[in-house]
């Protein structure tokens, strides 16, 4: 039985085209096939296509085009985590605390599922995954969170990726990872989401029960205007978390150059670009 969704591929699918450097593929061929009689035109397209390519793979891009976004977007500003206030709580105290109406510190941590590893074969502990670099360094930021203040972790994401239904959710290698290389309990578990509105619905839905309304919202950067906005719609007060956070001090040759790297970095912004504005047409 397939896990993934039809609007999912779809939506994954559409913004491939629209990315780089999808979009450059697909202006390369419009031009060929549709501009064969207007060859200059045509050769225009494709030159300028192929300099895209080029260009936006060059950290100097990526720094640039990130700073750029920063007027649509509104980056959030790096939280020092060593700053935040210890919560000593039991198990128990998180009820307690939601029933108290004068009650204003925060409840819980929330983590997004940045994405799996899947045949990780050096991982037959955690059913040969890993998580992605991008979830790893979440993982890592809820945990520097949750022994700093010591809150209790809900790990969001499913598996959206598996074809079928025996491959473990995001949040559920998340929390192996938690568990193992941290040594901290995750006590929630949301497996059911492909996206960052369903990460929000299916964990307020977890949390209704509990009263906790107040958390640490932990995700990139670049991740964080969307998912924070998306959060604070379904009815949490967030108080973001966001890293990743880089840059281009000095300026060398090789910025100028492309790399695999760098056009993640592009791609990134630029996905959430598109995703801004596609929730805001939408919802």
């Amino acid at each position: 039985m397939q896990t993934w969704t039809l609007d999912w591929a779809l939506r994954n699918f559409i913004a491939e085209l629209l990315m780089p450097p999808g979009i450059w593929i697909l202006m390369s061929l419009g031009a060929l096939f549709f501009l064969r009689h207007r060859q200059i035109l045509q050769r225009t397209l494709l030159v300028f296509a192929l300099l895209m390519i080029w260009v936006t793979s060059t950290p100097a891009f990526a720094a640039w085009f990130t700073h750029q976004m920063d007027s649509f977007l509104h980056w959030p500003k790096p939280v020092q985590i060593s700053g935040l206030p210890h919560h000593q709580q039991s198990s128990n105290q998180v009820q307690a605390q939601a029933n108290n109406q004068t009650q204003d510190q925060i409840q819980a941590i929330i983590v997004l599922g940045g994405g799996r590893r899947l045949g990780a074969k050096e991982f037959e502990e955690y059913s040969n995954q890993d998580l992605s670099k991008e979830a790893l360094e979440r993982v890592r930021m809820a945990a520097k969170l949750a022994r700093q203040t010591g809150l209790p972790i809900l790990t969001s994401g499913g598996r959206p990726d598996a074809t079928d239904a025996n491959g473990q959710s995001e949040a559920e290698v998340m929390s192996w990872v938690l568990k193992n290389e941290y040594a901290l309990d995750v006590k929630w578990l949301e497996s059911k989401s492909h996206t960052t509105q369903e990460n929000a619905r299916h964990s307020f839905e977890m949390f209704k029960k509990e009263q906790v309304h107040r958390v640490y919202l932990v995700t990139h950067f670049w991740h964080m205007p969307r998912a924070q906005r998306i959060f604070e719609q379904q009815g949490f007060q967030v108080t973001p978390i966001p890293h990743g956070f880089w840059g281009i001090e000095r300026y060398t040759p090789l910025d100028f150059y492309p790399g695999s790297s760098a056009l993640a970095s592009s791609r990134q912004v630029w996905h959430e670009v598109l995703g801004s504005i596609w929730y805001r047409l939408r919802y």
